[in-house]
């Protein structure tokens, strides 16, 4: 299901990016090597921003994130981590535990960010973006066609997010339900031989009841 920009911004109470939030830093090793965890984290790293590009096809790059969760973002009830390189990448603790898978390009971003960090302080992991899809490097995105060996990838995403669940199962729900009539081309039985079951008129219909149940107040509690 397509969902607007109007949706999406009622799943997020509050964001945090840039510095002093979210500061990050690179190492990005030589002639597409694969250093260890110990071996990348023990280089100089060098500062860098979201909207930088980085590549060629295969090479890895690690990311040290130095993150402080904000006073007004700390004591919500859900906060994640959203990183989009769009390319795969993992998520690594401070002494070399790896966390969270990451797909990047819109699809699996998000890092739940562990309780310890609402204390206000600094706290550091690694993200070690690899530069592949999913289905590794293919030209024009068609996987039967041979790699494309200068491929860059631009970090479009790295920021806190603090998410309204409720608003965000609500979504899924709308979109399980859009799944089933994304592929018809017809009226559908299901839908009483009518068919507004279309999904661009679910988005909207999410959309409604998302800002009449929540109202001006963004608030969750009608809900629950």
């Amino acid at each position: 299901m397509r969902r607007s920009s109007n949706t999406i911004r009622k799943l997020y109470e509050a964001h945090a990016s840039g510095e002093p939030s979210v500061k990050l830093s690179v190492y990005s090793p030589p002639d597409l090597t694969r250093p260890t965890f110990e071996d990348a984290t023990s280089h100089k790293f060098k500062p860098t921003k979201t909207g930088e590009s980085f590549g060629p096809s295969w090479s890895t790059h690690w990311f040290k994130v130095q993150l402080t969760l904000p006073k007004d973002i700390k004591d919500k009830k859900h906060l994640e981590f959203h990183w989009d390189s769009n390319s795969e990448g993992l998520v690594w603790s401070q002494d070399g535990e790896p966390l969270q898978g990451l797909t990047g390009g819109g699809e699996r971003v998000e890092w739940i960010l562990p309780k310890a960090f609402r204390d206000g302080r600094e706290h550091i992991f690694y993200v070690e973006m690899a530069c592949n899809g999913m289905f590794g490097n293919p030209m024009g995105g068609d996987t039967i066609q041979p790699p494309q060996v200068d491929r860059y990838f631009k970090l479009s995403k790295a920021e806190v997010v603090a998410v309204n669940l409720q608003a965000r199962a609500l979504l899924i729900d709308f979109w399980i339900i859009g799944g089933k009539f994304s592929g018809a081309s017809s009226p559908s039985p299901d839908c009483g031989g009518d068919f507004p079951c279309r999904v661009a008129n679910l988005d909207r219909c999410c959309e409604r009841v998302l800002s009449g149940v929540m109202g001006a107040t963004r608030s969750t509690s009608s809900l629950q």
